[in-house]
């Protein structure tokens, strides 16, 4: 196998079509869906943008800084500057938009104002002293005295920026001149907003909202833009000269300009508290004389339980590009994080490795409870290509790191296989709750294997999934399936009569599991058909049953007490349960519809121990029960599908898209049997007629999180969740006690509640919001199977 196919495969175990990296996003539940509605949007509505005081972390001419989603905010002592990215395709387009005040006060005092709880921290480079850590949070940053009499402040949303020109008593508002450099062109539009593009975009400007609040009471006043080449003045009617004038304009950039991308969250968890933690990579946009674009840095957010509020924002990176694939949090509150890096001066504290080592290396990372210093930090990785992509902790704090490596020289320590016996292995390495490493194996055949999944039970066992191309993997004795399916021997020119075949190699899916000292193979047993066939997840209950969903292409899969026992499609999904030890099938079965593919991505199990499979599909006859959506509804739709415990009958199956494309990549259930979908759209086709509170796609593949309510039955809610791109995995944490269940925090703005034909759960619909996919769609019902 090359290693382009090979890369290509780990992309589709991990399930993300190979244009596109992945992410993980999480949730919790509220109680009751009329309320999680309300405290939803109420979250979202008011998380603030976060301004930073400048102590080093930029060029000394910022003074304050912003960071969201494909955009950086530039406040300096004379103009302010937004450095736009924008995905076009594959390519991005970049902007600079400077605007400089003319005729302003050259010393006008900058102060942050409405200081926000939350800290930032930038852990960059080698040296510790570098670092800068506790950097205080703003709400607003005002100006003061940018012309006589006049203050401007700035603040705003996740997806907007606004300022507003504070007017002192007897002051000239006509003063105001805003100078902007970078745009292609400026025009005013009809409806009084003033249009701005740039080669990122079309930026829009609203025509500003112009006040006064007199004995408390807030009076509009008239007034327009002014439009003079790149100069924009305001031009104000008749007002109360006596009192306090505000002109309020506000910049949706996210709202207009579709493809703002830089920023990925690549994974959530769910802390015992109900906080968020995010983790993905970000790039950090400098201020400079010209937009300058540099590396990707790890990022990891946490946000309070309510959603109100960013704990800490910490950057961790190199010179280098660096991402985080997953992400982990222990009872303490310290988060655990792995992914890879190409630095050679990633920042590292009680290292078991202290170099790079190859061409990308993996990395574990711990970070304190507040997020402000590392526990530990380390390289994993030889002289060739390493990646971390699975990660699992136990109660101890031990972490568990799972991926794929081509180097002859990975770390190990007392190592079930200490050689890498082929291309490529899968490895796992577990680091303790200070960083020393258990132990470091490879484990693999002769040829190539990369890790999907982990787990961990309560014995420190660790169950791993993957895929295998090779004939030799360490298979344990009387596991089900002890061999790969032999080589596929076709005639080489089928249009001849000459008796020359060829051997075509299609890998299997396997699954192991390491007892808790890692030396010994509990058990290994290799699954699959006559072709290709990877997992893409694994759960286990607490029998030790595992539980592996994934993607095949075989038509002699193995099936028992199947609900579908023959391949439907060129691909179909599959959903196993093996017995503890691993030698027999409690139930297999295919899953999927007619003439086209469907992808796994994910696997939960809910209180009952029966699983909950999400992925995506391109099949217009997928079998369906109860659907909230029946028909396929564009090119490829997100679907979830929940087997009986018995395996051989759905409990649910529904679809659930638009008429873009959908794709679902993660799934986790609670206690009270609520199950929670996440993935990214393209569907861009959502009305905004309504002012939702972000009503249209921005992305390339815009997230969402969906909650079913329990059964699967109705919608508790399901909502964009802005301008990251892309999710692949959903872990829920503990319940959250005090807030009547655990809640939604993720500090993203909210696009739209949907809900089944104009309903959601207690046929309540949020105010102020777009139903996020068709309702053209009737709720309810069974399709039968076809065939």
């Amino acid at each position: 196998m090359t290693h382009q196919k090979l890369a290509a495969r780990l992309l589709l175990s991990l399930a993300i079509p190979s244009a596109f990296l992945a992410a993980a996003p999480v949730a919790a539940a509220p109680a009751a869906a009329a309320d999680a509605k309300a405290v939803i949007a109420e979250q979202f509505a008011r998380l603030p943008m976060v301004f930073e005081a400048n102590q080093g972390q930029n060029d000394p001419a910022v003074r304050f800084q912003a960071r969201g989603i494909g955009y950086g905010f530039y406040l300096t002592a004379n103009e302010a500057v937004l450095n736009l990215d924008v995905a076009d395709g594959e390519k991005s387009r970049r902007s600079s938009l400077r605007t400089r005040l003319v005729g302003a006060n050259a010393d006008a005092t900058l102060v942050g104002e409405a200081k926000l709880s939350g800290t930032t921290n930038y852990l960059n480079g080698a040296k510790p002293a570098d670092w800068k850590t506790g950097i205080a949070q703003y709400g607003k940053v005002r100006y003061q005295g940018v012309y006589p009499g006049i203050d401007l402040v700035y603040y705003g949303t996740q997806n907007q920026v606004e300022f507003d020109y504070v007017v002192a008593p007897g002051s000239d508002p006509s003063a105001i001149v805003m100078d902007i450099a970078g745009a292609k062109s400026l025009k005013l539009a009809a409806n009084g907003d003033l249009e701005v593009a740039t080669e990122a975009g079309t930026l829009v400007q609203h025509k500003p909202v112009i006040y006064q609040t007199i004995d408390g009471q807030r009076r509009a006043v008239d007034g327009r833009y002014k439009l003079a080449g790149n100069q924009v003045s305001f031009e104000v009617a008749a007002y109360d000269r006596s009192q306090t004038l505000v002109i309020d304009p506000l910049i949706a950039f996210n709202a207009y300009l579709p493809g703002l991308h830089r920023e990925i969250a690549n994974a959530v968890t769910v802390g015992g508290d109900g906080s968020a933690y995010i983790a993905g990579y970000s790039t950090p946009y400098a201020y400079a004389s010209r937009i300058r674009f540099i590396s990707d840095d790890v990022f990891v957010t946490k946000i309070n339980p309510s959603g109100t509020a960013i704990v800490y924002a910490t950057y961790v990176g190199g010179a280098a590009g660096d991402r985080a694939n997953a992400i982990k949090v222990d009872s303490a509150g310290a988060a655990y994080v792995s992914g890879d890096t190409f630095s050679n001066d990633f920042p590292l504290v009680n290292a078991v490795q202290t170099a790079r080592a190859g061409f990308r290396d993996g990395f574990a990372l711990k970070l304190s409870p507040d997020g402000r210093s590392i526990v530990y930090s380390t390289y994993l990785g030889g002289v060739a290509d390493d990646s971390a992509t699975a990660l699992a902790i136990d109660a101890s704090g031990a972490s568990y790191i799972a991926g794929l490596t081509s180097s002859l020289d990975f770390p190990v320590a007392a190592a079930l296989q200490p050689l890498n016996a082929g291309r490529a292995d899968a490895f796992i390495t577990k680091l303790d709750a200070a960083g020393a490493m258990v132990y470091s194996t490879y484990l693999g055949g002769s040829e190539d294997e990369g890790a999907t999944g982990i787990a961990v039970d309560a014995t420190g066992a660790a169950y791993l999934s993957g895929f295998s191309d090779s004939l030799n993997l360490p298979a344990t004795p009387g596991v089900f399936q002890p061999a790969r399916t032999p080589n596929l021997i076709i005639p080489d020119n089928p249009a001849t009569t000459a008796n020359e075949f060829r051997s075509i190699s299609y890998g299997d899916a396997f699954v192991a599991k390491l007892n808790g000292s890692g030396a010994t193979l509990d058990y290994l047993t290799y699954l699959g058909g006559i072709q290709e066939d990877t997992t893409a997840g694994i759960a286990i209950d607490a029998a030790g049953n595992a539980f592996v969903t994934g993607y095949t292409d075989s038509s002699n899969f193995p099936v028992l007490n199947a609900f579908r026992s023959t391949l439907t499609g060129s691909r179909d999904i599959f959903i196993t349960k093996l017995n503890g030890n691993a030698s027999a099938l409690v139930y297999s079965t295919y899953f999927g519809g007619e003439s086209f593919n469907e992808y796994a991505t994910g696997i939960a199990l809910d209180g009952a121990g029966t699983p909950w499979v999400t992925g995506y599909t391109s099949s217009i006859s997928m079998p369906t029960r109860n659907p909230l959506q029946r028909a396929n509804s564009g090119n490829e739709d997100a679907f979830v599908v929940n087997l009986n415990a018995a395996g051989n009958a759905l409990n649910y199956a529904s679809y659930l898209g638009a008429p873009g494309r959908d794709f679902a990549n993660g799934v986790a259930t609670d206690s009270t049997g609520n199950v929670y979908l996440t993935g990214y759209t393209f569907s861009t086709n959502f009305t905004t007629n309504r002012a939702p509170i972000q009503g249209s796609a921005a992305g390339r593949g815009d997230p969402f999180v969906t909650k079913f309510a329990t059964g699967g039955g109705s919608l508790a809610y399901s909502t964009y969740l802005g301008e990251t791109n892309l999710f692949l995995s959903l872990a829920l944490g503990q319940n959250n006690p005090g807030r009547n269940g655990p809640q939604i925090s993720l500090p993203l703005p909210l696009r739209g509640i949907i809900g089944c034909t104009l309903r959601a759960v207690d046929g309540v619909v949020l105010a102020g919001t777009e139903l996020l996919f068709p309702t053209r769609v009737v709720c309810g019902g069974d399709q039968a199977p076809p065939g």
